[in-house]
C-alpha cells in the first residue's frame, strides 16, 4: 500500500497506559517528596548536632578560663592575706611580679587583677600607674557586701576605671581571719579577645562559622560573641533577637529551638547553661545553608524523576505509535485487500485553500481500472497533464469550489490509458473534513464509464426515436400544413395559367416555393436531430437557439395538449460551452415530460401552463428553467428524478432513462441539472458554463488528481 505523505500525528495514549503512567508519577513525585522530607529532618538534625557541638566546645572554653581565674583570683587574696599578716613580704613581690606578668602580656585575656577594699577603694591593681578609686558603686563590689559566700561573680561588659578598657569583671569576696569583708578580689576580662576565643574554636573564618555567643542568664546581656562583638558586647541579646530570649526564658540547662531568625537569617538554636556559672553559651547555624545540600539534591531528584517520567512517557507513545503502526498497517492491508478487486479507484487526500490536492491513498484497483501503476511519481499533476485530455486544465478549481460549496461534487473527462486507448471517467468525491486553515479532507472515486456511456448513447438514439415516434402526428400535422399551403397554390396557379394571369401565376409559385423551404427546413432539422452530435467536440452553442429548434420539434405535440408555452429570454444570451442537438434532446426530454405530466391531471384554473426562461449567470454562464404547472414530483421522490431506469410514469408509458440521460449530457458539458417543486408543478434549473472565449473545441472537466 502506498500512503504519502506518512502521518504525521500521535496517536492518542490507551487510557489505560495513560493511567498507569499518571499513577506511576504520583507515586514517584510523593515517594521523591518523601525521601527529601527525610532528607530535610536528617539535615535539621545535623544542625542542632553542629549547634551543640559548638556550645559543648564553648563551655569547656569558658570552663578553662574560670579555671585560671580562680586560680588568679586565689592568688590575688593570698597576697592580701600576707599583707595583713605583715609577713613574707617576698613573696607578697613574688605574687605580684607574676600577676603583671599575667596581664601585661600582649594580648592577653585579662587585663588587670585588683582589689577593692571593704569600704570599696581600689586597693591594688596590675595596672601601670594606678591610683587609688573609689568602686563601691560598681555592680560587682556591691553584690559581696551580702556576705563572703556569694562566688565567682562575672559582671556585664563595662569601661573600666581604672584599664579605660571595655572589660568583664570577675570578682570574688576575700575574707579575714574572723570572716568578715578583707576585700574584693577582681580579676579583669577583655571581651573582644574572649569572643576571638570561641571563634577559634572553629575550623573556618568568623564570618562564615556558626554564631557562638556567651550571655549572662540574669539580664541576657552579650559578653562574647564571635561575629562583630564591639557592637553587641553588653547590651541584652533577648532585646534583640528571638534567639537569646528563647534561650533565657526556657528555664533549661540546655535545648534547642526552631523557627527563629537572626540577623535575617532562619537559624538552628542550641543553648547550654556553663557548669557551676550563670552564662548561657549559645550557636545559632544557618538552617538555609544546611538545608542547601538537600534543595540541591531535591532539584537534581526532581530532574531525575522529570526525566524519567519523560522516558517512560516517550517509551509510551513510542509504544503506542508502534502499535498504532502496526494496526494502521494491517487494517491498510485489508482495506488494500477489499479494495483490490473493485471496478473502481478509491482515493483520499487534501485540497489546499490553493486548490491543490495532495493524495493519501489510491487504491489498489488503480492498475486495472486505468492501466497506470500505483506509484505516487505516476500520480503527479504533470503526469495527469499528460494522460487527461486537452480541456483538463481549467477545472480543478472550479472543481474544488462546487466541493466547498456544496460538500459534494463529480465530474466527467477523458483519460489517457497505459496502453494509449482512452477512457472516459466519472469522478465523485465528497468533503470529510475541513480544516481551520481552509484544507478540505476529501474522498472520491473514479470509474470508467466508457462502456456505460456507449451503452447510454445508443439507448439515447432508441429514446430520440422513440421521441420522434410519439412526435409523429404532430410532425405530420406540421408538415401537412405547408403542402396544404402548396397544393392550394399549385391549383390557383393553374387557374391563372388558364386566364393568361402571369403575375398571379408568379405570385402563387412564390407561395410553393416558401411553404416548400419551410417543409424542407422541418425535415432536415428531423434528420439533425435524429443522427445526432455525441461525437463531435464541445464548443460553443447558443441557448436560445437550442429552445427555438426544440419548440420546433415539440411545437405541435404541446398545442394539441392544450399547453400554452411562454419564453422569457434575455436578448442576448451569450453562448454556453456544449452540444447544440445534445442540448436540444434535453430541452425536448424536459418539454415532454412536462406535456406527460400536464396532461394527466385536469387542468387548472389559469390553463394548462409551461414556461421555458432564462438569465445570465454571475460566472457568465446561462441559468434555463422549464417550469410547469401539473403538480410537481412526490417530495419523497425528488431525489431520485435522475437515476437511471426511475419513472413517476404509469407502467408502460416511457423507459426511465431520459432524465437520467439529461443529466448525464448535463454534466458532460461541465455544468448542472436540478430539480425541485414551484408554484404548483415541477421546476427544471438548466446551469451551463458560457463558453471558451476562443470558441475552440474543449472537453468539460479536468482529471480528478490534478493538483
Amino acid at each position: 500500500m502506498h500512503v504519502w505523505p506518512p502521518p504525521h500525528h500521535l496517536p492518542r495514549l490507551a487510557p489505560a497506559l495513560l493511567l498507569a503512567w499518571v499513577m506511576l508519577a504520583a507515586v514517584a513525585f510523593w515517594g521523591g517528596e518523601a525521601y527529601l522530607a527525610d532528607q530535610r529532618r536528617i539535615a535539621v538534625a545535623e544542625g542542632y548536632a553542629e549547634a551543640d557541638a559548638d556550645v559543648r566546645a564553648a563551655e569547656q572554653y569558658l570552663l578553662r578560663i574560670i579555671d585560671h581565674v580562680q586560680g588568679l583570683h586565689a592568688l590575688a587574696r593570698t597576697r592580701e592575706l600576707l599583707r595583713a599578716q605583715r609577713e613574707s613580704e617576698d613573696a607578697v613581690a613574688a605574687i605580684e611580679r607574676h600577676l603583671m606578668e599575667v596581664a601585661g602580656a600582649r594580648a592577653s585575656l585579662v587585663l588587670q587583677v585588683a582589689v577593692i577594699d571593704p569600704e570599696g577603694w581600689l586597693s591594688y591593681s596590675t595596672t601601670p600607674g594606678w591610683r587609688p578609686l573609689y568602686l563601691g558603686d560598681r555592680e560587682h563590689f556591691l553584690v559581696h557586701l551580702g556576705g563572703v559566700e556569694q562566688g565567682l561573680h562575672i559582671s556585664e561588659p563595662l569601661i573600666g576605671r581604672t584599664s579605660g578598657r571595655a572589660s568583664v569583671q570577675t570578682t570574688r569576696a576575700i575574707a579575714d581571719a574572723d570572716g568578715g569583708l578583707r576585700g574584693v578580689s577582681v580579676v579583669s576580662l577583655d571581651p573582644v579577645v574572649l569572643s576571638r576565643g570561641l571563634a577559634a574554636l572553629g575550623s573556618v573564618p568568623a564570618a562564615q562559622a556558626n554564631l557562638i555567643t556567651l550571655l549572662r542568664r540574669e539580664d541576657g546581656r552579650v559578653l562574647a560573641r564571635t561575629r562583630d562583638p564591639e557592637l553587641h558586647l553588653g547590651r541584652p541579646a533577648a532585646d534583640r533577637s528571638a534567639a537569646g530570649r528563647a534561650a533565657i526564658e526556657s528555664g533549661e540547662r540546655s535545648g534547642t529551638a526552631d523557627g527563629l531568625t537572626l540577623d535575617g537569617k532562619e537559624v538552628l538554636l542550641a543553648f547550654r547553661v556553663v557548669e557551676g556559672t550563670s552564662i548561657i553559651a549559645t550557636s545559632a547555624v544557618d538552617r538555609s545553608a544546611h538545608l542547601a545540600r538537600v534543595a540541591q539534591e531535591a532539584s537534581r531528584l526532581r530532574v531525575a524523576v522529570a526525566g524519567l517520567l519523560f522516558l517512560l512517557f516517550l517509551v509510551g507513545v513510542a509504544a503506542s505509535l508502534w502499535s498504532a503502526r502496526r494496526r494502521a498497517a494491517a487494517t491498510l492491508e485489508e482495506l488494500d485487500r477489499t479494495l483490490s478487486s473493485i471496478p473502481f479507484v478509491v482515493y483520499r487526500g487534501a485540497i489546499g485553500a490553493d486548490g491543490a490536492l495532495s493524495l493519501l491513498y489510491l487504491s489498489p484497483s488503480v492498475e486495472d481500472v486505468t492501466g497506470w501503476p500505483r506509484d505516487p511519481s505516476g500520480w503527479t499533476p504533470a503526469a495527469w497533464k499528460q494522460r487527461a485530455d486537452a480541456g483538463a486544465r481549467d477545472g480543478a478549481a472550479a472543481f474544488a469550489t462546487r466541493l466547498a460549496a456544496h460538500g459534494a461534487a463529480e465530474r466527467e473527462y477523458r483519460m489517457t490509458r497505459r496502453d494509449g486507448g482512452t477512457m472516459l471517467v466519472m469522478e465523485r468525491a465528497r468533503v470529510l473534513r475541513r480544516r481551520t486553515e481552509g484544507t478540505l479532507e476529501i474522498v472520491g472515486s473514479l470509474t470508467d464509464v466508457s462502456a456505460a456511456r456507449e451503452v447510454e448513447a445508443k439507448t439515447a438514439v432508441a429514446a430520440k426515436l422513440a421521441t420522434l415516434g410519439e412526435m409523429a402526428a404532430g410532425m405530420a400535422h406540421e408538415l401537412n400544413q405547408p403542402l396544404a399551403a402548396m397544393l392550394l397554390a399549385a391549383e390557383n396557379a393553374q387557374n391563372a395559367l388558364r386566364r393568361g394571369d402571369a403575375p398571379a401565376v408568379d405570385a402563387r409559385l412564390e407561395i410553393i416555393a416558401g411553404e416548400a423551404e419551410r417543409a424542407r427546413d422541418i425535415i432536415d432539422h428531423l434528420r439533425i436531430f435524429a443522427r445526432g452530435d455525441e461525437g463531435a467536440p464541445l464548443g460553443a452553442v447558443d441557448p436560445a437557439a437550442a429552445v427555438r429548434d426544440a419548440l420546433l420539434l415539440v411545437r405541435a405535440a404541446l398545442r394539441e395538449a392544450g399547453i400554452t408555452v411562454t419564453v422569457d429570454l434575455p436578448g442576448h444570451l451569450p453562448a454556453v460551452r456544449g452540444r447544440q442537438v445534445q442540448l436540444e434532446q434535453v430541452l425536448l426530454n424536459l418539454l415532454i415530460n412536462a406535456r406527460d405530466a400536464l396532461q394527466e391531471r385536469p387542468p387548472a384554473a389559469e390553463g394548462r401552463r409551461l414556461a421555458i426562461t432564462g438569465r445570465v449567470t454571475a460566472e457568465g454562464g446561462v441559468e434555463l428553467g422549464v417550469r410547469d404547472n401539473g403538480g410537481g414530483v412526490p417530495p419523497a421522490l425528488i431525489a431520485r428524478v435522475f437515476d437511471p431506469f426511475f419513472t413517476t410514469k404509469p407502467p408502460g408509458v416511457g423507459t426511465g432513462i431520459g432524465l437520467s440521460i439529461c443529466h448525464g449530457i448535463i454534466l458532460g458539458f461541465g455544468g448542472t441539472i436540478a430539480c425541485r417543486n414551484a408554484d404548483g408543478g415541477a421546476e427544471f434549473t438548466i446551469a451551463l458554463p458560457a463558453a471558451d472565449p476562443a470558441g475552440a473545441a474543449q472537453d468539460p472537466v479536468q482529471p480528478a488528481l490534478q493538483a
